[in-house]
């Protein structure tokens, strides 16, 4: 995957109003993934019951096992990142405001990623029968997952000099627009100032002439990430009557989650790391009017190690039950429900407060090490019409009440960004839908279709979050400085989840000849507006909701049976590659909306090879 964006803003303020933003980021993006699955079925025979009378007659136990191996990588070699300013009056190119060496205007980074998962399961299955119509089983078995994370960056910056009344030719460097000053800043006469040479004759060792100095970033920092997934579970499948059947079960699955963070080279003392322990306490204060802040471990009073800043760990046990029950209404339609509880965990990056960002200047990313899992009761009912030659017809409602969720809000940040975005836990969350399915074969217009399937899917979401007390009474106070309108901030304490869009609609081709081996898809998806961050308040001032607005992707899939146990797939996903825009909104500040950023994802494509045996 390889992407390229630009971003170009206005710097609307009362000093510098006729001045041009241009930020210029390059990303290649190679992704790897291996797996191994070994799946056994083993019959015990030697434990077959005889009929018990009645009509029950129990099935021949069976052992069933797995055991599977996963690796994915992620690596980003040498991203450019490149921030210059443009004044059209004096057309010249210039460095941008808060330019330092904490936020530099030119960035190379590498950074990379690699997860490893082991996964195991054994379960004892004791099958019955009562008379000829109705089929149960019991269940119980034990499972382990085992995830390790290594992230790990390494950034060097280009930092501009400026020494008393020296000023480097970055400050006035004269250009047109249509030429970013990304394709000359470079040049060797640039390298050195001109009353010293021509730069040719650069001394790296001279402070006199360190025009652009190439530094590692302070802020460089990796980490380690450990999920443990112990369960223990067991479940039954009793069929009452022919046409209803009832499923309960549930599982005792343990948690354990571990992060460390360390500075990417140097001393673990001297790294910069974002505070995020610190900024929770400090909001408790209602005349707090800062934002989360950065610091280094050395710095702090009394004195605090990166560990205790950064890293996180959750350990809890938890009790998941489930009930399900099937109802054959007439032939092929079904009617199905289901009352669950499980556990929402947060991941490594949601974990580790290192700063993430696309371009410079642009939108920022860190974790919260002290976020804990969400606890998460579902409800599903599906009407389901399934004959079973390829037509389909389903309608579905839905609903999960969640205790906890991780949902995502802005916050101030000093050092030249202006925000970061920040995973919380919020007290209570809720999610309601409803979702139309069909598809349907071709064969009934011709023998020629027979092999092509046409289907397509659409779901309405409702999605909230309910804000912290205090939260809420800080916002309200805040907003009200600015719509003086008490009625309209009657529903403050609540608002939109992150991630979840309004709509979802989807349209699909399948073309699927199972003599051959050969399978063809093109996916065509809606995605409605959807919130990327909350709103945000600090002192006086207000950042509104960061907002996703509706955009289209198309995709593409494309496998061939190769011999007898191998696959070949090749998959290209987002095709249309969109202009993606994200915008500022708020439903208590009637002045509009205004582009906060605007990018294009890139496509992706994606090659692989499977063998089952």
């Amino acid at each position: 995957q390889q992407t390229e964006e630009r971003a170009l803003s206005f710097i609307d303020n009362q000093t510098n109003p006729l001045l041009f933003a241009r930020n210029e980021s390059l990303t290649y993006t190679a992704r790897s993934m291996e797996s191994l699955q070994l799946l056994g079925t083993n019959p015990l025979e030697i434990l077959d019951f005889p009929p018990l009378g009645l009509g029950f007659d129990p099935g021949t136990p069976r052992f069933e096992w797995a055991i599977a191996s996963s690796r994915s990588g992620q690596d980003q070699p040498d991203r450019r990142f490149f921030n210059a300013q443009y004044n059209p009056v004096l057309h010249q190119w210039g460095q941008p405001q808060g330019t330092s060496q904490e936020n530099p205007p030119f960035v190379r980074s590498w950074r990379t990623i690699d997860e490893q998962s082991m996964f195991y399961r054994a379960d004892l299955i004791l099958p019955y029968a009562i008379g000829e119509e109705r089929n149960g089983q019991f269940k119980t078995g034990w499972s382990l997952e085992d995830t390790r994370r290594t992230y790990t960056q390494d950034t060097l910056v280009y930092t501009p000099a400026n020494y008393g009344s020296l000023q480097t030719p970055y400050l006035n460097s004269p250009g047109s627009f249509d030429v970013p000053w990304s394709q000359f800043f470079l040049e060797p006469q640039r390298l050195g100032y001109p009353f010293l040479g021509t730069g040719l004759d650069f001394d790296p060792n001279s402070q006199w002439e360190a025009n652009w100095l190439i530094k590692g970033f302070p802020r460089d920092n990796d980490y380690t990430g450990i999920q443990q997934i112990p369960a223990y579970y067991g479940m039954a499948e009793a069929p009452v009557f022919p046409w209803l059947k009832f499923i309960g079960g549930a599982r005792l699955e343990q948690t354990v989650i571990t992060t460390e963070v360390h500075a990417s080279r140097g001393n673990d003392d001297e790294v910069y790391i974002l505070d995020v322990r610190k900024y929770l306490q400090d909001v408790k204060d209602p005349n707090y009017k800062g934002g989360v802040t950065t610091t280094r471990p050395v710095d702090t009073h009394p004195h605090q190690t990166l560990a205790e800043i950064a890293n996180a760990s959750i350990e809890q046990t938890d009790v998941l039950p489930s009930l399900g029950v099937v109802l054959d209404l007439v032939d092929n339609l079904k009617l199905r429900g289901t009352w669950s509880q499980t556990v929402a965990r947060p991941t490594f990056k949601e974990l580790t407060p290192i700063v993430q960002q696309d371009y410079l200047g642009g939108p920022t990313f860190a974790g919260n090490p002290t976020l804990t899992t969400s606890q998460v009761e579902n409800h599903d009912l599906r009407l389901e019409w399934n004959p079973g030659d390829g037509r389909l017809l389903s309608l579905s409602a839905f609903e999960k009440i969640i205790q906890n969720p991780i949902d995502y809000a802005l916050r101030e940040m000093p050092g030249g960004a202006s925000y970061v975005t920040l995973p919380f836990n919020y007290p209570e969350g809720k999610i309601t839908g409803t979702e139309f399915e069909a598809r349907h074969d071709l064969g009934w217009l011709a023998e020629s279709l027979r092999h092509l399937s046409l289907g397509g899917s659409f779901t309405l979401l409702e999605a909230t979050v309910t804000r912290p007390a205090d939260e809420t009474e800080q916002l309200r106070t805040n907003l009200l400085n600015i719509t003086n309108n008490s009625a309209l901030l009657s529903d403050v304490g609540e608002r939109r989840m992150k991630d979840q869009p309004a709509y979802l609609a989807s349209i699909y081709a399948l073309y699927d000849v199972q003599q051959t081996g050969t399978s063809f898809a093109v996916f065509l998806n809606q995605v409605g507006e959807t919130l990327v961050a909350g709103e945000s308040y600090s002192g006086d001032s207000y950042t509104p909701n960061l907002v996703k607005k509706p955009y289209l992707t198309l995709d593409l899939t494309i496998s061939q049976k190769v011999g007898k146990n191998g696959k070949l797939a090749l998959s290209i996903a987002n095709l249309l590659d969109p202009l993606i825009e994200e915008v500022w909104q708020s439903e208590y500040v009637t002045q509009g909306e205004a582009v906060a950023n605007s990018y294009k994802k890139g496509r992706t494509f994606s090659l692989s090879y499977s063998l089952k045996w």
